[in-house]
């Protein structure tokens, strides 16, 4: 196929080593055998609209894939991952980073000075938006982001206005919409510096006008970009030609499921909310946090922590390597003075136990290589390896962010069919992953079971008696020998220093004169290095 394409679309010279491609021009509305332009896709949905045909016809001409979309993750250079976006007046395609933590399309304005793109796509609005809506002269509508720039954890506090756009999606196969409402961004505190673009809002929570049917999500499905309120993702932290990281927008890809995985469910928080709860979770202490929540998020590289759960992990990391020269700081993460390959070995996983709407549990690992990163400070030449468990700068977050580095092991659907509830789909191996099992128990009915079941906790409750009695005598024999000890010593301390008093007062013990050290620290009782002074050395 790929040598027909060539020999179809380029003038070979073989015996000179290269090969001419031609330009074509795409003339009026784009009508071409080859080639379907924007314009052309917006010609054939207003046409089929107007003969009351309701369905998108890129969709449609999709074949076999009528129902669903897939649209390549780009991995950036700093660790997010985009989709491409066509505006209708825009100078090139944009680049967004798709997010479960954002409800709307965001974009940086032309106007905006303390924002920069390295992309650099110009854009106009196809329309604008009422001013009851949050339109251009209306008060500015305030958000907050916390996002990943060059390794480097940022927030800021952005201000804006709300326009409609044509778009279409630059997937596999095309898909358009007309009249999203999207918001654009005028002002940040201190400075927005992305890539990219902005963001493609994927959460179903309250849109432009407040409520959930302006979301984008939901602007999307009832545009007809989208078939269905379902996408899967299949993601991986670096770029791959063979198993590229992607996003199936109307269902998911089974065919992307590691071998031997199933799906299993989780409810969400809530309908307005891609949030799911976890029972557990840990690292090298088994159960360091119990009870929170979390948000799977394509859209974050890292996980990240609300400020009193990063401090548990700080705890934990700090009991697991106590002795290794790790350093946490406030504000974003911890890191090693080392090359991840010296630590990785013995690296605990991280594991997260979700339960599912089958009424048990399933544990999930992240293992280190997912969130192990090494760096190396190009000033002084020291190399570092950063976990890339975050702290959130936000107070107010209550939620973990499980974004890349947790997803990277799973392929993850979110379903928002239902009416009721949404659900996150987890894929896994059901053999691998723990679950709560109920002990069986004595049928009630049968009086055999109820003796044996009886006689059985007579014997237990009369062995753990005897435990109980044997450890509390060792334990009294203990403390009386422990304080017969402490006695003794006292003892021989008073002996010790009723003897000092009848020494005579011109007595010295050792005389200031007499000491042949000339070391300055003497009086430390100590001349050999301190821990942090030969981990300096090390270091230096």
């Amino acid at each position: 196929m790929a040598a027909e394409i060539v020999e179809q679309f380029s003038e070979k010279h073989e015996n000179e080593g290269y090969f001419d491609a031609l330009l074509e021009t795409v003339n009026e509305d784009g009508r071409h055998e080859h080639v379907t332009s924007v314009f052309e896709q917006r010609r054939q949905w207003k046409e089929a609209r107007a003969n009351g045909d309701d369905d998108h016809p890129i969709l449609k001409a999709a074949g076999d894939n009528n129902e669903y979309i897939d649209a390549f993750l780009d991995l950036i250079w700093d660790w997010n991952h985009i989709i491409n976006v066509r505006l209708h007046k825009a100078t090139k395609t944009s680049r967004l980073i798709p997010t479960t933590g954002m409800s709307d399309m965001m974009l940086m304005h032309d106007q905006c000075d303390k924002c920069w793109s390295m992309h650099g796509a110009k854009w106009a609005p196809d329309a604008h938006l009422a001013k009851k809506h949050g339109g251009e002269g209306a008060p500015m509508v305030k958000k907050y982001i916390e996002y990943f720039y060059m390794m480097k954890l940022r927030d800021v506090e952005v201000e804006g206005f709300y326009y409609i756009v044509d778009a279409c999606l630059r997937a596999k196969t095309e898909a358009c919409a007309q009249d999203l409402v999207v918001f654009a961004i005028m002002t940040a505190k201190p400075w927005f510096h992305t890539l990219g673009e902005g963001y493609f809002g994927l959460a179903p929570g309250r849109g432009y006008e407040n409520n959930q049917e302006s979301s984008l999500l939901y602007q999307i499905y009832n545009q007809g970009m989208i078939s269905s309120k379902v996408f899967g993702v299949h993601t991986h932290m670096f770029n791959s030609t063979e198993d590229p990281s992607q996003i199936r927008f109307g269902g998911f890809n089974k065919d992307l499921f590691m071998e031997g995985h199933d799906m299993l469910h989780v409810e969400t928080r809530a309908k307005s909310s891609w949030e799911i709860k976890f029972n557990s979770a840990g690292f090298y202490t088994e159960e360091v946090w119990k009870g929170w929540h979390a948000l799977i998020d394509p859209g974050y590289p890292f996980i990240a922590l609300p400020k009193q759960a990063f401090e548990m992990f700080k705890n934990d990391l700090k009991k697991a390597y106590p002795d290794a020269p790790v350093t946490c700081s406030d504000d974003e993460w911890c890191y090693f003075v080392s090359k991840c390959s010296k630590i990785i070995d013995g690296m605990p996983d991280l594991q997260f136990t979700f339960p599912t709407t089958t009424g048990e549990s399933a544990t999930y690992r992240v293992p280190a290589a997912s969130f192990l990163f090494d760096d190396r400070d190009t000033r002084t030449k020291l190399d570092t390896c950063h976990l890339g468990v975050v702290r959130q700068r936000f107070s107010d977050l209550d939620h973990f962010v499980l974004g890349s580095s947790f997803m990277e092991n799973f392929y993850v659907v979110f379903d928002g069919k239902d009416t009721n509830v949404n659900r996150i789909g987890l894929s896994a191996n059901p053999a691998t992953v723990s679950s709560e099992t109920k002990a069986p128990s004595a049928n009630p009915e049968d009086p055999s079971s109820r003796g044996a079941s009886g006689s059985a906790a007579s014997l237990v409750v009369g062995i753990i008696a005897t435990v109980v009695f044997a450890v509390f005598i060792a334990a009294v024999t203990t403390c009386i020998c422990i304080r017969k000890r402490k006695q003794e010593k006292l003892q021989k301390a008073k002996t010790y220093f009723d003897s000092l008093k009848t020494e005579e007062e011109g007595d010295q013990i050792e005389s200031d004169a007499s000491r042949t050290d000339d070391n300055p620290n003497h009086f430390l009782k100590s001349t050999s290095e301190t821990a942090n002074e030969k981990l300096v050395g090390d270091l230096l």
